[in-house]
């Protein structure tokens, strides 16, 4: 293939007298179908050094250039949306033009007329897991999971549903992880959708059962510290210690039990003092439960003052208009 360049860019430089770079895709289809994310790897060979900058007319591409000598490989990734775009390649040195050229993607756009229930993405590979069912009033429940999708369009997922949210956890090696949750009816609990699998070119079913899990509960149960038992024993027992250690310093007079008076009272004091208000910064991720893979309650999507409720483990419990939740300890 390098020599088959070579001699294409030999025979444009006799000809043109000017032609000083071509290229190539490498890994070009014949078709793709709308609002896919394509890769392209595009290599260029270049008859004089210098720097190579490439971009696209829409401004819609990731590109990323690597230098090979006086080759060039360049990764492309981009979402189709009704045409494909151009790429306009230059090559330069010291600041000067040396050449330049524009290369168009060569392929066919198909476009989908999908069923009802798809679900809006076309991947490799998508996996569902992580489903919770919680309550969220008399007439309706919220529906929470993790999608998982290869070299897919996951930003465009949708049911349908009313209030949908869907957030990015991660993105990596062309696999994004993003967190769904949406209000369904109350006697919801079968989930089924299509996405279309890029790799077998035909649709893929996702089937589910989702079982109900009041979440809430876990994460409103306690929130008045001290109406839960085992605070109301510390403080009897902080109490208790209090007293036993002022009648000995009574009788024994030593500033070492007087002491001990005051770091316990201290520290009953401190443990029954509420817990101020904080700002959470946009962006902050409130999660249902303390740890790092529950589902996300909801993201601030500004600063958002909240009160809190309790603290554990390097985690917060907050109440934000009567929704409870759990952040991260910053």
């Amino acid at each position: 293939m390098r020599i088959v360049l070579l001699l294409l860019l030999f025979f444009n430089i006799i000809l043109a007298n000017q032609r000083l770079i071509i290229s190539k895709f490498e890994n070009l289809k014949p078709y793709y179908y709308n609002h896919q994310i394509v890769h392209l790897k595009l290599k260029t060979i270049t008859a004089e050094s210098g720097v190579l900058d490439i971009e696209d007319d829409l401004n819609i591409s990731t590109i990323n250039t690597i230098n090979e000598g006086d080759d060039y490989i360049t990764d492309i990734s981009f979402k189709l949306n009704g045409e494909f775009p151009k790429f306009y390649i230059k090559l330069t040195k010291d600041n000067q033009l040396l050449d330049e050229e524009t290369i168009k993607v060569d392929s066919q756009l198909r476009h989908l007329y999908p069923p009802k229930n798809f679900c809006h993405v076309l991947a490799n590979n998508l996996v569902v897991k992580d489903t919770i069912l919680s309550v969220y009033d008399n007439n309706y429940n919220i529906i929470y999971f993790t999608i998982l999708a290869n070299n897919g369009n996951a930003e465009d997922f949708s049911l349908g549903y009313e209030d949908e949210k869907l957030y990015l956890i991660s993105e990596m090696n062309n696999t994004a992880i993003y967190s769904y949750s949406a209000i369904v009816p109350k006697n919801k609990r079968r989930f089924n959708f299509l996405y279309f699998n890029l790799t077998n070119e035909s649709y893929k079913d996702i089937n589910f059962i989702a079982q109900l899990k009041d979440e809430r509960v876990s994460t409103q149960t306690d929130i008045k510290p001290l109406d839960t038992s085992h605070l109301i024993l510390r403080d009897i027992v902080g109490g208790a210690l209090i007293i036993l250690f002022l009648i000995i310093y009574v009788y024994r007079r030593r500033i070492i039990y007087l002491i001990f008076v005051l770091l316990i009272t201290g520290y009953v004091l401190y443990i029954n003092i509420p817990k101020a208000d904080i700002t959470l910064k946009e962006g902050t991720v409130v999660r249902l439960l303390p740890f790092k893979n529950s589902t996300t309650l909801f993201v601030a999507s500004y600063p958002m003052k909240v009160k809190v409720l309790k603290e554990k483990d390097g985690w917060k419990k907050i109440d934000f208009k009567n929704q409870i939740g759990w952040v991260k300890d910053e």
